[in-house]
C-alpha cells in the first residue's frame, strides 16, 4: 500500500473510534433522572377520563318566577392530545420541569328536575272534549360542551430520582360546541300525552315548543347554543402523576382537578370543572 493512502486511512480510523466512545456515553433520556448527557425534552400523546360537573343554578323557564330550578349537573367525558415537557436545567439533575399540552376535551353534561308530585295534565276524553288527569314530569337539560384546550403546567418531583411529581398551571379552553337541549317528559304507565299546540295557541299562552317526540309524550323547548355562552375557559389544574419509565419511553398514569375560573354563560353563574384520570406517554428527544 502506498504512503500517500496510510493517512487518510489512520484518520478515519482514529475519528470512527472517537464516535463510537462519544455515542455509547450518551444515554437515552429520563425524566426521573436527567443528568448532563440526557435529553431535556419528552414528547409524546396523552389520553384520559373526564368527569365533568356543571355548577349552575338555572331556571327551568325563564319567564316564570316561581318555576324550579336546576341545580348542578355531570356527565362522563374525555380528553386526548400531545404533550411536551422540558426539563428544567438537566445539566444539574433538576427536578423541575415545564408541561405543554394541547388536548381535545369533551365535558357533557346532564340535569334534571324530578316531578315529585302529579301535575293535571289536559287529555282528550275522546267526546271532543277534555279531562284532567294528574301525570309526573321530568324535566331535563342536556348539555354538550367541548373545547380545545391549551395547557402550561409546572412540575415538581419532591423526591430525587422518584417518579412522583405534583403539578399545577393555567388552561386555556376554547368551545368547539356549547349546545343544550331541554325537554319535559311525562313519566308513568299511563297514556297521557302532551296536546299539541298550535303557533298562535304558544304566543297567546307565552309558550315556546320546539318540537313533539316519543308519541308526544315529550315536548323539546330548547335546542339551541347555551343563552349568552362564552367562547373562552380559563381554568386552573392541579394534580399527582407518577412516571414509570420503561428504557426510552415514559408511561404517566395521573389524576387532575380542572377548576373553571370563568362562566360558562355571560348571564349565568355557571362554571364547568372536571376530575380527570387519564396517561401520558412521553417519549425522548
Amino acid at each position: 500500500m502506498k504512503m500517500k493512502y496510510l493517512l487518510p486511512i489512520a484518520l478515519i480510523f482514529i475519528t470512527t473510534l472517537n464516535i463510537s466512545e462519544l455515542f455509547s456515553q450518551v444515554v437515552p433520556a429520563d425524566p426521573l433522572k436527567p443528568g448532563s448527557e440526557s435529553s431535556a425534552i419528552l414528547l409524546g400523546p396523552v389520553f384520559g377520563y373526564n368527569r365533568s360537573m356543571h355548577t349552575v343554578d338555572l331556571a327551568s323557564f325563564a319567564k316564570e318566577p316561581l318555576c324550579p330550578y336546576f341545580k348542578n349537573g355531570e356527565g362522563n367525558g374525555f380528553y386526548f392530545g400531545v404533550a411536551y415537557e422540558h426539563i428544567l436545567d438537566a445539566k444539574v439533575n433538576s427536578r423541575h420541569s415545564l408541561i405543554g399540552k394541547v388536548v381535545y376535551n369533551y365535558l357533557p353534561a346532564s340535569l334534571e328536575i324530578r316531578g315529585d308530585d302529579n301535575y293535571p295534565s289536559l287529555v282528550d276524553d275522546g267526546q271532543d272534549g277534555y279531562k284532567v288527569v294528574y301525570t309526573e314530569t321530568n324535566n331535563t337539560i342536556e348539555v354538550d360542551y367541548s373545547t380545545i384546550t391549551a395547557e402550561i403546567l409546572y412540575k415538581f418531583n419532591p423526591i430525587e430520582n422518584f417518579g412522583l411529581g405534583v403539578f399545577v398551571g393555567p388552561t386555556f379552553d376554547f368551545a368547539l360546541t356549547k349546545h343544550f337541549e331541554q325537554k319535559l317528559m311525562l313519566v308513568g304507565d299511563n297514556n297521557v300525552q302532551f296536546i299539541r299546540l298550535s303557533e298562535e295557541e304558544q304566543q297567546r299562552q307565552d309558550i315556546k315548543i320546539v318540537r313533539y317526540e316519543d308519541n308526544d309524550r315529550t315536548i323539546v323547548v330548547n335546542d339551541e347554543d347555551v343563552p349568552d355562552a362564552n367562547g373562552f375557559r380559563l381554568g386552573i389544574k392541579a394534580g399527582l402523576q407518577y412516571a414509570i419509565d420503561l428504557q426510552g419511553w415514559v408511561v404517566i398514569p395521573q389524576v387532575a382537578y380542572n377548576f373553571g375560573v370563568t362562566k360558562l354563560s355571560g348571564s349565568e353563574d355557571w362554571r364547568v370543572n372536571a376530575f380527570q384520570v387519564g396517561v401520558d406517554v412521553r417519549i425522548s428527544f
